[in-house]
This record gives C-alpha cells, structure tokens and sequence, in this order.
C-alpha cells in the first residue's frame, strides 16, 4: 500500500507544472498543456462569434467597437508586462448585443462583451476598464486551467483524462462545479485584485472599482443564486477597498508616464 501511495505521488507531480499568479503571487500546480487549452478557447470562440454575426448581434456599433479596443489595448499591454508569455498571444475583442453576455475572457485573451451589460449599468470607460481588468486578470492568472488541473487531481481515476474530456465534465457535471465553487470564489476575488492593480498601470483610477462594485450590488437580487460563484457584490465593493489603496501609487506613476503603451489588435 505505502509503494502504491508513492507511485501515485510520482503519477500526480509528473505533468504539473509550477507556476506564480500575477500581482498576488499565488503558487499554482497547472496540468495540461497551455497551447491546447488555448486552441479549445478559440475554436470555442469562432463559434461564438459565427452565431453572434448569424442573429446580426455582432460588432454593430464601430464606435462603441473602437473604443471597446482602445479601452482593453492599454490594459492588455499592461497584462504583458505581468506576463510576458501573453505577448504571443492572439488577443481579441468583440462587442455583442446578446442580451445574454456580460462580458468574459477565454484562455488565450478572446474577449466578448456584452453592449446590453455596459447600457444596463451606464458604465464610464473607466468603470468599463475595471471589467475588462478583472475578465484580463482571469485569463493571464490561468484560471481555467488552474480549475481543469484541481478536476484531474480530485480523483486517480481522472489521471488519464484528457482535456477536451475535463472541460466537458466541468461543464456538465454539477458534483465538480459544487466542488470546485471554494477556488472559483477565490479566483474571482483573485481577478479583482489583478483587474484593479491593471486599471492603475494602465492609468485608469483604481477608486472606480468602488463605484462599479456598488452599481453591481443596486442590481442584485436580495437572494442570490445557490450556486453563485461571484461572491456579492457589496463585499467585492469592501474587499476592492483595500485592493485600492494598494494600488493608488500604481495609478499616480502610470498618469505621469509620457506614453503608456496599448496593444496593436489585428
């Protein structure tokens, strides 16, 4: 039994890959390969984006467009700055009027957002920039695949899975979502603090995030949903709070900056 133990140690160390979160610093154990994570998401994407221009929901305002690449370019140029492998990365932004979208980043940097969400909540450019910081934030700190490792691992028998098979049972399985509702709670406060510590390189106001997190919390139903994974948003308002003032002589240095750099979208 105690050989048996040690092999299966020796089994779950082999594909992980050591890695540290941006901004906070969090140790992370990541399986699967990045590359393939990253061609599932686009490949993902593409159908996205075929159905959005079928019902005509995609891209329609070029202004609206523009600005929506502006805004993520210069926080996008931040993101390579924490991470430099992102650079390689093929970015993209859309702008969809689903009413269903908010707005959400794949691995690899594929944005969607939703016009709806941004009209609904009358968000500032720099209210919007805290959004595009935080959905940024989850791609950059590798959160999916962070949350497909923590799949592979809960089981032996799940060792020999493959990825397509992982992301397929993190969709459809609600025992694994329940399971993994305590690291995505945590990523997604995560995800705040890299999104606000991004807004502030980027030279947007860090204190905007209070104001976003308060518009959120007017809109919230009194209970919210049992399997919420977001955490209310008048406790993300609290925890942005401590978030900000770390961040302030982030901000004041980025706005004396001559230049700030922004990413070139194709």
């Amino acid at each position: 039994m105690q050989r048996f133990a040690i092999a299966l140690m020796l089994v779950l160390a082999a594909p992980l890959a050591g890695a540290e979160v941006p901004v906070t610093d969090r140790e992370q154990k990541l399986a699967f390969s990045a590359v393939e994570l990253h061609l599932l998401a686009d490949a993902a994407y593409r159908n996205t984006l075929r159905e959005q221009r079928r019902r005509a929901m995609l891209d329609r305002d070029r202004d609206a467009v523009r600005k929506l690449r502006r805004l993520a370019g210069r926080l996008i140029a931040q993101a390579i700055r924490l991470k430099p492998e992102a650079a390689d990365w093929k970015w993209e932004i859309h702008l969809s009027d689903d009413p269903q979208v908010d707005a959400y980043c794949m691995a690899g940097g594929k944005l969607l957002v939703g016009s709806r969400f941004i009209a609904s909540y009358h968000l500032s450019d720099e209210e919007l920039a805290i959004v595009l910081g935080h959905e940024i934030g989850h791609a950059i700190a590798e959160h999916i695949r962070e949350q497909a490792t923590a799949v592979l691992l809960r089981n032996p028998k799940n060792l020999h899975r493959k990825l397509p098979d992982v992301l397929a049972k993190m969709d459809s399985d609600l025992s694994v979502y329940l399971a993994l509702m305590p690291l995505s709670r945590a990523q997604e406060i995560e995800a705040d603090q890299i999104g606000i510590r991004l807004a502030a390189m980027a030279g947007f106001r860090p204190a905007t995030a209070i104001s976003f997190y308060r518009k959120l919390a007017r809109g919230e139903q009194a209970a919210r949903p049992l399997f919420d994974t977001h955490g209310s948003s008048d406790l993300r308002r609290r925890v942005a709070a401590a978030i900000v003032a770390d961040s302030n002589p982030v901000y004041h240095a980025a706005i004396n900056t001559a230049a700030l750099p922004s990413y070139p979208f194709r």
